[in-house]
């Protein structure tokens, strides 16, 4: 049998590509690499309509109360901090760059200190009752760290993927 994809050379019978064709399939972002690409596209919407949602708070704020508090101010500047962080990882995965799986693992991490400061901070210092989305941002975060930053340290797909 020839290769699916070029059907010129005879096929691996695993894999169903010659040598050529699976040495070039193994380079792209496909499969499982799916799910983190589709989660950075989202988060890059995410990160800028919480921006702007966060600076139309604190305006609305400031003027229905004269004052800002210390919960706006500090998720303002984490959210400053998240623009770059996923534009980064955004960069790093789709150019397929060497450090694309220090930048993911970072997004991860990132995400989860985001997620963990908008959930506890209110709670424990502003008193406020845990509300069911709180708790649900903080679970995605967490479970999001426990499965893909795993996956970008210990995988061979990454380093066939992003390491050249």
């Amino acid at each position: 049998m020839l290769c699916i994809k070029c059907q010129e050379a005879e096929e691996n019978k695993e894999s169903g590509f010659c040598d050529n064709c699976e040495k070039k399939e193994e380079g792209r972002i496909n499969g499982v690499l799916y799910l983190p690409a589709l989660g950075l596209i989202v988060g890059f919407f995410t990160v800028l309509y919480n921006g702007f949602s966060i600076v139309s708070l604190i305006a609305d704020t400031y003027q229905k109360q004269g004052m800002i508090n210390s919960f706006s101010i500090i998720l303002l500047a984490l959210s400053v901090i998240n623009l770059p962080v996923t534009v980064l990882a955004c960069w790093f995965f789709f150019k397929k760059k060497v450090k694309a799986r220090y930048m993911m693992i970072s997004y991860y991490l990132y995400g989860l200190i985001f997620a963990t400061f908008c959930t506890l901070y209110p709670a424990l210092v502003l008193h406020v009752t845990l509300t069911q989305p709180a708790i649900s941002m903080l679970a995605r975060a967490s479970i999001s760290c426990l499965i893909w930053i795993p996956y970008f340290i210990f995988s061979s797909r990454i380093n066939k993927v992003f390491v050249h």
